[in-house]
């Protein structure tokens, strides 16, 4: 992450050579093994009752949740929406559709190409612009951060049941962070391997 004329790098595999202040936001978060339970007539994340938070730790805590969002959304709800692919009726190989999706503060763009199929496997293309604009506020400062991200996927999923096996992506990130009348560009990239058992 390139912010504020630093550049910074946070490695989860070899922490530590990681700047103190990234460790801080991902350290807890990473690597990571999350049981979660879903309702299986709706689907729905059934979602443990959360710890309390102290108010020492709140604002320490929404900055780093938010951090995170913007990078990449691990949180239960999303984890199991990513575990879950469905191939349209009459997809073949080599066949590309889209969907849109918009909330007050993202719009997310989704191109599917369905690369390959082979018994009850598939192996689809995902890309994916995100263009969004998060609000934190911390230590009674509000921060705008304007967020354009461009992911490039790939996830092997079995289409009888829609279950996925594995998903790959890479996310770049370009934006700025607005503090006090001033935009500050920030740059990031991500690279996210999940497998699901």
């Amino acid at each position: 992450m390139n912010m504020m004329g630093q550049n910074n790098t946070y490695d989860s595999d070899n922490k530590d050579g990681n700047n103190a202040d990234m460790a801080k936001i991902f350290d807890d978060k990473m690597n990571k093994v999350n049981d979660v339970m879903i309702d299986k007539t709706t689907g729905a994340v059934i979602t443990p009752k959360q710890a309390v938070i102290k108010d020492s730790d709140e604002d320490a805590n929404n900055i780093s949740e938010n951090m995170m969002k913007m990078f990449s959304n691990t949180s239960d709800v999303a984890v199991v929406e990513g575990a879950f692919e469905i191939l349209p009726t009459g997809k073949k190989t080599g066949d590309s559709w889209a969907d849109t999706s918009k909330t007050a503060d993202t719009k997310t763009i989704r191109t599917y190409t369905l690369q390959s199929v082979t018994g009850n496997e598939a192996v689809m293309n995902i890309e994916t612009t995100v263009k969004a604009t998060n609000k934190l506020d911390f230590q009674g400062m509000e921060f705008e951060i304007n967020t354009d991200t461009k992911t490039t996927g790939q996830v092997l999923f079995d289409i009888s049941t829609g279950l996925v096996k594995k998903r790959d992506t890479v996310s770049d990130i370009t934006g700025s962070f607005q503090m006090m009348g001033q935009d500050m560009p920030i740059t990031a990239k991500t690279t996210t391997k999940t497998v699901y058992n």
